[in-house]
């Protein structure tokens, strides 16, 4: 069974930051999902572009426009950053199948790309600890349930 998932995680911030990041965020791309609670990773930005395990979906089209919608946060999230200077963006996309994770994303900090990974099993731990948070290996973020669904 695969799985594929990309999250947008940040450096640490302040509560005004936090909020003007996410409301931008959702105004810029609606499909966002946000964490189920909001007491997980309080000082840090959090969201995620629609899940794109290819068995989720009803037909082709939703695929298609699902994956639109996370290349859109990929590729607009140079220009984004320049907006919130301070804040350094990791997007990390795991693709994940029969137990095995590769990670693959870049972390970005007011335009300027600071760190990219192309498909390594450990990936994820490199580029979170760009943006100063250190985890050995799972990250909860990444399991399904952690993020409303994009329909909420």
């Amino acid at each position: 069974m695969g799985y594929e998932r990309a999250v947008v995680f940040t450096n640490k911030v302040d509560t005004n930051t936090l909020s003007s990041v996410i409301d931008a965020a959702q105004s810029r791309w609606p499909t966002i999902s946000l964490p189920l609670s909001n007491r997980s990773y309080r000082d840090r930005i959090l969201f995620a572009p629609p899940e794109l395990t290819d068995y989720l979906f009803n037909d082709d089209e939703s695929y298609e426009a699902a994956r639109e919608a996370s290349f859109m946060i990929a590729d607009g999230l140079q220009e984004f950053s320049r907006s919130f200077p301070l804040v350094r963006f990791a997007y990390i996309f795991a693709d994940c199948f029969g137990g095995t994770c590769l990670y693959s994303g870049f972390v970005i900090q007011n335009g300027i790309e600071i760190q990219r990974i192309e498909g390594e099993r450990k990936g994820h731990r490199k580029l979170l600890r760009n943006v100063g948070f250190w985890t050995w290996n799972y990250f909860p973020p990444f399991a399904r349930v952690y993020f409303q669904s994009n329909s909420e």
